[in-house]
């Protein structure tokens, strides 16, 4: 069906391959091959064998693939796909919204990184499983699970992998992609936390978490969530007491490379590739935000929310410093307590967080630092949802020193409904950047079904 579309694109796939521009942005190359995997899947999911996709039929096609897609995310993936918004996917939009990724893109003279992967330690050496069962001290007064409980067992069992692997002290890097299912698990229930390693670069490790839960009333696995942590293995120097307050220097340091056995071990190295290049691009933008954040900086916002902690002892690593899902607890509660303020009636225990963006865990954390959490609302992702800005801050003791150490964007969904409406010239800044965020996020998000539909 692809190659009838116009007389020149089937002479020019004749000759090979054909450039395509996907609305997506990026021109890539679209080779014979790959267009027939995009033929395929548009046939199986073509049911009526009518040679369009209803919108019905594509939302089946994302419904089956991995990954937890929000109504507001799948309405946003419909718009781009259906672009002259008829309702009806053809093979060439279909094409043109989904060779972004399938496609091979223009080689750039370099050797594939698969190469790179070849010997080392097997993946298998350090895969780690985590079993947490529920407890009263895990879950809120309604007895479901606390989303910031989950995110330090991620963190923990991210850690252990690494530790395995590298042989010695990691950190927390970073960690992204986290959509939450939205049934949770609740009091009894027991939490799965499968991690894997798939990938290693330089210093650097990336690692894939799948958790799930099984249900006590149900007797079945349930999928939770899927994160992709990075860690960075470092060395950490004997500190000098006569330093106020005494900290440990870390200092990266070499891991041995790692052995890809499987096709499955190979396909997920591509992807932690692939996340690499998106990271690149957050960071991008986030370093554009900051501009419009320094100018708006003196401006006050009724829906701003700042809370403060102490990194006690139970906090703190070996190393004096603060565990980085320990933050992410933080940053998650101060993300519910400003959602809270938006809700006409009902209570925070209402709220339900969607999903979580990268964090970025830009400077450590000492052991007895005070730290100071804001969070204040972006836009309104539906009627439903909110997406909340939350970043952590520390301060000396001693040289009284402010720094931004962690920052993330959490949305939140409530049944019963939120309200918010940006009113000063700062507040219109960030829903603006956030939409731009979420533009990308969505490509990323695309990108990654992608890679997802060229497995099948």
């Amino acid at each position: 069906r692809f190659n009838r579309q116009t007389v020149s694109v089937a002479t020019r796939a004749s000759r090979g391959d054909i450039q395509s521009k996907s609305k997506l942005g990026g021109e890539t190359m679209v080779s014979n091959e790959n267009r027939k995997l995009l033929d395929k899947i548009f046939n199986k999911y073509d049911t009526n064998g009518d040679g369009v996709l209803s919108l019905d039929e594509l939302e089946e096609m994302v419904d089956n693939l991995p990954g937890n897609w929000t109504s507001v995310m799948k309405k946003d993936l419909i718009s781009i796909v259906d672009s002259d918004a008829d309702g009806e996917i053809t093979p060439a939009e279909f094409e043109s919204a989904f060779a972004l990724i399938c496609a091979e893109k223009k080689s750039d003279g370099q050797s594939s990184p698969l190469k790179k992967a070849e010997g080392g330690i097997p993946v298998e050496h350090s895969k780690t499983i985590m079993r947490k069962i529920l407890r009263p001290e895990n879950c809120n007064s309604s007895g479901i699970v606390e989303i910031g409980e989950v995110l330090k067992w991620i963190d923990l069992a991210s850690l252990a992998t690494s530790w395995k692997h590298a042989g010695g002290n990691s950190v927390t890097s970073r960690i992204d992609q986290i959509h939450f299912s939205p049934e949770l698990p609740r009091l009894g229930d027991i939490v799965i936390l499968n991690t894997k390693l798939i990938r290693v670069y330089g210093y650097k490790m990336e690692i894939v978490v799948k958790v799930s839960y099984n249900s006590k009333q149900s007797k079945e696995q349930k999928p939770l969530c899927t994160a992709y942590s990075v860690f960075v293995a470092l060395d950490f120097d004997v500190p000098n007491i006569s330093n106020n307050p005494p900290v440990f220097k870390p200092t990266p340091r070499s891991i041995p490379p790692l052995k890809l056995s499987t096709d499955e071990e190979r396909k997920m190295y591509k992807l932690s590739v692939l996340h690499q290049a998106q990271r690149r691009e957050k960071y991008l933008l986030m370093k554009k935000s900051k501009k419009t954040e320094g100018k708006h900086a003196a401006e006050g916002s009724k829906w701003k929310t700042t809370t403060t902690e102490i990194v006690l002892p139970q906090y703190a690593n070996p190393y004096q410093t603060c565990f980085g899902g320990q933050q992410m607890a933080w940053l998650v509660d101060a993300c519910v307590v400003c959602a809270g303020n938006l809700m006409s009636e009902g209570s925070i225990e209402d709220l339900r967080v969607s999903c979580i963006e990268e964090v970025f865990f830009k400077a450590p954390v000492f052991l007895g630092q005070m730290v100071e959490i804001l969070a204040q609302p972006t836009r309104m992702c539906g009627e439903d949802s909110v997406e909340i800005e939350v970043t952590l801050f520390s301060t000396c003791r001693f040289t009284k020193k402010r720094t931004r150490c962690s920052q993330t964007f959490v949305t939140l969904r409530s049944k019963r409904g939120l309200q918010y409406k940006p009113a000063t010239e700062g507040e219109k800044a960030r829903e603006e950047e956030s939409q731009n965020r979420w533009k990308l996020r969505l490509k990323q998000r695309v990108e990654d079904l992608a890679q997802s539909l060229n497995s099948m």
